[in-house]
């Protein structure tokens, strides 16, 4: 199914819902303002924790449920399509922005839609990895095609999260990437020659130390 076996699509789906439970839910929850019903009691005025710890699990429930709709089409359009990586990025982001904004307000959920935003845009960021990951155990080639993916995403996240690549100008393309390289390897090289020219310069005065007490035994 989409380029998948049934076992490779059942983890690709596992997966991307443990990433929607385990680093996208909580990350929304911790900055959510819940606004819950509350009672008296004694002096103090307590919040409804039961409807505070069901309103999490219908955010959880609801980013986890988008998570995997948006899986199950992100693989339809890598097997099936034409469509460019940025292409995809972006019909995916117009579809279930509007999608998951309309799944909250089921829920009864008020927000606004830059939340929406940010947890469309961190699953689609996400996508690449966990399906090349399962399609392919060869770490290079895992790592080629994930390099090749990534920078088509330039466009996409300019659009959509202007200021995601603002301390990322120098890597806008893979010139700047190798030279940033070489550089890495040029100053690597030259502090390994800084420690040999000290290691020879101690050497030196080591053996002129030597000499120098031999000469006083005498």
């Amino acid at each position: 199914m989409f380029g998948l076996t049934e076992d490779e699509m059942n983890k690709y789906i596992e997966t991307i819902q443990n990433y929607a439970v385990e680093e996208v839910s909580p990350n929304i929850v911790s900055k959510a303002g819940i606004m819950s019903p509350a009672f008296q009691e004694g002096s103090k005025l307590e919040p409804d924790w039961v409807f505070i710890n069901v309103m999490r699990m219908d955010i959880e429930h609801i980013i986890t449920l988008t998570a995997s709709l948006m899986a199950y089409d992100y693989a339809y359009l890598q097997c099936e399509s034409d469509l460019e990586e940025s292409e995809i990025a972006s019909k995916l982001h117009d579809k279930y922005v509007e999608q998951l904004y309309m799944q909250f307000i089921k829920y009864s959920i008020s927000l606004n839609s830059d939340i929406c935003n940010t947890i469309v845009g961190e699953i689609i960021l996400e996508l690449p990895h966990i399906y090349i990951g399962i399609t392919s155990d060869d770490e290079d080639e895992i790592d080629d095609s994930l390099e090749e993916k990534l920078y088509d995403y330039n466009d996409y996240l300019d659009e959509n999260f202007p200021d995601y690549l603002d301390d990322y100008d120098d890597f806008d393309d893979y010139d700047d990437y190798d030279n940033f390289d070489d550089d890495f390897e040029d100053n690597d090289d030259n502090d390994n020659n800084d420690e040999d020219d000290k290691d020879d310069k101690k050497g030196g005065e080591d053996g002129k130390n030597n000499r120098k007490e031999g000469g006083n035994d005498k």
